[in-house]
């Protein structure tokens, strides 16, 4: 084995995340990395881009270059493996199902007579994927009593919460989407009538700096252009349509 290890030449170099963390943004999300080190290629051999997936270190995608397009959150990692395809035969690995920890026993790094590198590390990347599911009106329409309504709304699709991220519900009026109160269920009280919106927002606070809302003033609309959602760079999700 040692004498293996010293006759391969092959290196898969390292790479570094184009961005870490990537938001979803409708339902998909392009991820990259760019070479830190670039590989060692002896003749013969081949470079492939191996897209891993964890818990598991499972292979999700291979591919030419080290870009990829996920459609589900998650922490991935991008590794690179230098390989001779006339040895190392992956006709066997399964996409979703096949773990690098199979493959890596194979070849000389590993502790296996192959001669192929795979740069374990890789570049890790988390996509994000918070979504703020849907909403239904308890009651609608709801009549003012002595000067007020309680008006609420319930779960019809649950919100997607990633780690750090949190949960508030905006009340909008309309015309104009102006955000009257936020909340962290969704009940409200109002003194006026008029047509209201209960809307969901998965966002993450050290991101997204709600502080420069000010109730009765701004709207929603002025919001929407900051996330990603709305074309934006801040990973965030608001249900626009929200209960009415």
């Amino acid at each position: 084995d040692l004498t293996l290890n010293c006759l391969c030449t092959a290196d898969a170099g390292t790479l570094t995340a184009d961005a870490n963390p990537v938001c979803l943004d409708a339902g998909s999300a392009d991820i990259s990395a760019t070479e830190n080190a670039a590989p060692v290629v002896p003749a013969g051999y081949s470079v492939l881009y191996v897209l891993t997936s964890n818990p598991g270190l499972i292979i999700e995608q291979v591919a030419a270059t080290p870009d990829f397009t996920v459609t589900e959150g998650g922490d991935y990692i991008i590794h690179t493996l230098v390989y001779n395809p006339a040895t190392l035969d992956l006709s066997g690995v399964v996409l979703g199902t096949t773990s690098a920890l199979d493959v890596l026993p194979l070849i000389t790094q590993g502790g296996g007579s192959i001669c192929a590198n795979l740069d374990a590390a890789g570049a890790p990347i988390t996509v994000e994927a918070p979504d703020a599911g849907t909403l239904t009106a308890d009651a609608s329409p709801v009549c003012l009593d002595a000067g007020s309504a309680d008006i609420s709304a319930t779960e019809n699709a649950a919100p997607v919460v990633p780690a750090g991220y949190s949960v508030l519900y905006v009340l909008t009026s309309n015309p104009g989407l102006i955000i009257e109160q936020v909340a962290a269920t969704p009940d409200f009280t109002v003194t006026e009538g008029g047509d209201y919106i209960i809307h969901t927002l998965v966002y993450n606070p050290a991101t997204l700096d709600l502080s420069v809302v000010v109730l009765g003033t701004t709207s929603a609309l002025d919001v929407l252009p900051s996330i990603v959602q709305g074309g934006g760079s801040i990973c965030a999700n608001l249900d626009a349509a929200g209960a009415p």
